[in-house]
């Protein structure tokens, strides 16, 4: 069926407000003008406006809060699933393979980090890092802390694809968290320390070492789950 003018309008006033936002420089986190002051500037009625909306909110681009207004994302434009990793068996074999590309993406990104992070990053990293060791301490889980630890750093290298990496690195902490004894999570959340202090120190060699270090260190215990199972899936002739 072919969409008539009227259906089409909100995707273009989409667009429309999509150019605003560039235009305007406007950030994550700004405020974008109410109904009433777009549908003037667009020449559109309110309605129109407020379906346009809602299609530029499922795309992560703005975030609407009742009661308050709308707002460019702070994920503008970063779908949740940017891979398809929804249809993929999640299983250690996977995070392993999530786990190669983050290799080759994230030392760098805290390298770069260590040299370009602004004082209120570095401060933000340091607060994020001792926020996950406070958790893990007090037996919280810290995944939602230990992402936005990693997700400061991509931003803080100052490159503006890194941070749009983020929801692998996100679907692999979850993922690993789940799989790992206390003490592991304790082991690998130490990692984080030694990155954050690489970094506030303007570190390169030794925030990207760190978090070389800290990534294999996931590997290691993935790849030993991996070998549990398969162990225990062919067990040996004196087993038999």
């Amino acid at each position: 069926m072919v969409k008539t003018a009227a259906q089409n309008l909100p995707q273009k006033l989409s667009e429309d407000i999509l150019q605003f936002i560039i235009k305007n420089h406007l950030r994550p986190g700004n405020k974008l003008p109410n109904e009433t002051v777009l549908s003037d500037h667009l020449g559109a009625g309110r309605s129109s406006v407020r379906e346009a909306m809602k299609l530029l909110e499922s795309r992560n681009i703005v975030e609407i809060r009742q009661g308050s207004g709308t707002y460019v994302s702070a994920r503008m434009g970063v779908c949740d699933d940017p891979l398809g990793l929804v249809f993929l068996e999640k299983s250690p074999k996977l995070i392993l393979d999530l786990l190669e590309i983050r290799l080759l993406v994230e030392p760098t990104a805290a390298a770069m980090a260590a040299y370009n992070a602004d004082e209120e990053e570095i401060r933000k990293i340091m607060q994020l890092c001792s926020e996950t060791e406070r958790q893990l301490q007090s037996g919280e889980k810290c995944s939602k802390a230990d992402i936005r630890f990693h997700q400061v750093i991509a931003v803080s290298s100052k490159n503006v694809v890194f941070p749009r990496l983020v929801p692998i690195i996100s679907c692999t902490i979850e993922a690993v968290a789940e799989l790992s004894s206390p003490e592991a999570l304790a082991e690998m959340v130490s990692g984080h320390r030694e990155i954050a202090n690489a970094i506030a120190a303007r570190n390169q060699i030794a925030a990207k070492d760190a978090v070389y270090l800290h990534l294999i260190q996931n590997r290691r215990m993935i790849s030993q789950i991996l070998f549990e199972k398969s162990s225990d899936n062919n067990p040996s002739a004196d087993e038999t």
